[in-house]
């Protein structure tokens, strides 16, 4: 039989090399930290692949993390020498908690995994990221910021499982929309196109000679851009980047919310979910592609109810209107 480059018959009994060139048994606690992070690495490579392909965004960021766990690995391997991980890996990933939070507002003792297919596996690369954060400590090799890194990464696996789910419950059938690959994947609502519509709001609002703040936010409900006219409500920013993101979460104009929402409707008592973030009124509007696929959100607040859901709704016009025209870069 000939040797194969996939196999080198050096591990047969039991031991390996260490980044250090050190040979130790394969049951040490160094060993056992990096066999985690692999097998971490492998958990998020299988939820990136149960996404819908709307969830760019989600997906983006899962890739990322692979990277620094990556970075984590070169650092552990080399045994305090290399610092490839760095304070920023922590701060995106509070970001990307901190965007996720209205979903997750506390964690559940009692939260049972397998809602849906993609927060299971969310919840079991979250499962996995426990394992090798006491891993760590056990083997005894991380410093504060490795510390800081492990402890944190779990939370956001699991503010991302708690994320997918609600989409799924404010989905109109109950299961998400999954895209597929090809000429209609998916499009992103990029940050020049967001600027365009802002700024053509802006103007129909400074010749109706009204102070508005305008939000405009991605598929997933977070935000791009915001405009705050001078002198408009200070409230109204909190207001305006909520209506962008109740639109994008149900799916529907604001407006549309007015009477389900109401006493006896069949959707009473939504405005109180969400921390509040669920706005009821006027304002918001999903912006969809050509296959009306949604790939973001536009909300004004400002003035009376019916003055924001004609900003809304003419914001929506002026999407399309620059749809057309060709001026979306994606």
């Amino acid at each position: 039989m000939t040797d194969s480059a996939l196999y080198t018959k050096t591990g047969d009994a039991g031991q390996t090399y260490l980044g250090t060139g050190r040979r130790v048994p394969k049951t040490n606690g160094s060993l056992e930290v990096l066999g985690n992070i692999d097998e971490l690495s492998s958990a998020i490579g299988l939820a990136k692949a149960s996404l819908p392909s709307s969830e760019i965004s989600l997906s983006e960021e899962l890739s990322q993390v692979q990277e620094q766990l990556l970075r984590l690995k070169e650092d552990l391997q080399s045994f305090g020498v290399q610092h490839a991980l760095k304070p920023e890996d922590v701060d995106h990933l509070e970001h990307w908690i901190d965007a996720y939070a209205p979903c997750a507002t506390a964690k559940d003792p009692k939260q049972i995994p397998g809602k849906t297919k993609v927060s299971a596996s969310l919840d079991m690369a979250r499962s996995v990221a426990r394992r090798m954060e006491r891993s760590l400590g056990k083997a005894g090799l991380p410093n504060a910021l490795h510390q800081r890194y492990a402890n944190r990464l779990s939370d956001y696996f699991y503010a991302a499982a708690r994320y997918m789910e609600v989409k799924t419950d404010l989905s109109p059938s109950g299961t998400i929309e999954v895209q597929e690959d090809g000429p209609h994947r998916q499009k992103k609502l990029t940050l020049k196109l967001a600027k365009a519509l802002l700024e053509s709001v802006e103007m129909v609002a400074k010749d109706r000679g009204l102070r508005l703040v305008m939000a405009a936010c991605d598929e997933a409900g977070r935000p791009i851009a915001v405009h705050v006219m001078d002198d408009a409500f200070i409230a109204s920013f909190d207001i305006a980047v909520n209506k962008a993101w109740t639109a994008v979460a149900l799916k529907m104009p604001t407006k549309d919310l007015v009477e389900l929402c109401k006493p006896g409707g069949s959707l009473y008592g939504l405005q109180f979910t969400n921390d509040g973030k669920v706005v009821i009124f006027g304002g918001g509007v999903p912006l969809k592609d050509e296959n009306g696929v949604i790939i973001g959100g536009f909300g004004v607040s400002g003035s009376t109810a019916e003055i924001d859901t004609k900003m809304g709704d003419i914001g929506e016009e002026i999407f399309k209107q620059l749809y057309q025209e060709g001026r979306v870069q994606w």
